[in-house]
């Protein structure tokens, strides 16, 4: 099944309906209106920066204990074969 240009529409404009729900993209201008450009550039993409609190937890700080404990587990079976 593919995507056609009416569900990508589609999508976009929920996706951007969405972020000014939550209004937390700084979409706003300097009088309180939506910019939208900077609207936008929110919807395709979400974060409006990179540091640690806004980014990907594993890209950040690492596999977590789950992922770290199946890697172990993983590397001791390849081990005994």
């Amino acid at each position: 099944m593919h995507n056609d240009r009416g569900e990508n529409r589609q999508q976009f404009l929920r996706i951007k309906q969405r972020r000014i729900k939550q209004n937390h993209c700084g979409i706003h201008d300097q009088n309180g209106k939506i910019d939208g450009r900077r609207l936008g550039r929110a919807v395709v993409t979400a974060k409006t920066c990179s540091c640690w609190m806004c980014n990907r937890h594993r890209k950040v700080f690492g596999p977590n204990m789950n992922e770290i404990r199946r890697l172990d587990k993983c590397e001791s079976q390849i081990k005994e074969i």
